[in-house]
């Protein structure tokens, strides 16, 4: 029912363009991510979309080379240096005559638009995610990015105790979101058999948000996939899919979705100031499993900074 294609790209300086435009073939229908993040379909109706989402209709291959579908992606979508690019195929009926896939990136010169989701201040150059993101000088906007980079840990062995608070990172492993298995825009894509899945999977990062006030609230929208706990400074601020009661490395999601559940339905939790501290915090996530067989564990979370 559904094919899956993914390349990387190169950006040499994010602020240094408009955006992109993205040129693809939609035979039958197709959806565009770029940098796990959704910016066009066709052909492929509303809502959720999964492996087994059929095209809403069924054009020849001639009929879908005439007529192209292109899309705008502002620079506030774009990452200094690797990008990805990863388009989903559908079919309309499973003996169709054609299914065939072209996408072409071509650069938009510019500066980027004043309403990018990106604060001019906030440096999106790639860090070494053991170093806290400098948001010091955000007063309000972006402040995380979808598809930056974060630590993360996937032994059966729960990380130490300290681990969403200040406890070393260094042994962590790294890489840029989506992070997981059973995505295809998946960036860091993971492979653990399932005999050797652990229950749980931690994701850690550091931001450093400068001077807050009373009036400082820090906005978070991260996936539950299959349960989530959301951590600040180690202290569990909500959960989703997730029972009442304590929660451990063992403890299970109280049920499963698929990626593509979890990719639109976020938890979104507004931190207030009283959970923050000037200067750096970390947020801690940790990601349940609803069984060990679960076709996907995705993780990915954007924040923004309002002072």
């Amino acid at each position: 029912m559904t094919t899956y294609y993914r390349t990387h790209f190169q950006v040499a300086d994010a602020k240094a363009l408009k955006g992109i435009n993205v040129k693809y073939l939609a035979d039958d229908g197709a959806v565009v991510y770029i940098n796990g993040v959704e910016v066009d379909r066709t052909r492929m109706g509303a809502g959720t979309v999964t492996y087994a989402t059929r095209a809403d209709a069924a054009p020849n291959f001639a009929a879908a080379s005439a007529s192209p579908s292109e899309v705008f992606v502002p620079a506030s979508a774009l990452k200094t240096g690797d990008n990805v690019i990863a388009v989903e195929t559908h079919v309309n009926y499973m003996r169709t005559a054609t299914v065939s896939m072209q996408a072409s990136i071509f650069r938009v010169e510019g500066t980027p638009d004043d309403n990018s989701s990106v604060p001019a201040d906030r440096n999106t150059d790639p860090t070494d995610a053991t170093q806290p993101i400098n948001a010091a000088s955000v007063k309000s906007g972006t402040v995380i990015q979808t598809g930056d980079e974060w630590n993360y840990w996937t032994s059966t062995d729960a990380p130490a105790s300290d681990w969403a608070t200040t406890g070393s990172l260094q042994s962590w492993n790294r890489g840029s979101g989506p992070i997981g298995w059973g995505d295809s825009a998946a960036v860091t894509a993971l492979d653990i058999a399932k005999k050797d899945r652990a229950v749980t999977y931690y994701f850690a990062r550091d931001i450093d948000l400068g001077a807050i006030s009373p009036n400082t609230a820090l906005t978070v929208k991260v996936r539950a996939d299959d349960g989530v706990v959301l951590r600040v400074n180690g202290k569990i601020v909500d959960t989703k899919r997730m029972s009442d009661g304590n929660i451990t490395h063992t403890t299970y999601a109280n049920s499963a979705v698929s990626a593509a559940k979890a990719a639109s339905d976020l938890l979104e939790v507004t931190i207030p100031a009283s959970l923050l501290t000037s200067g750096v915090n970390r947020i801690g996530v940790e990601e349940h499993l609803n069984y060990k067989g679960s076709p996907s564990m995705t993780f990915d979370l954007n924040a923004t900074l309002a002072k």
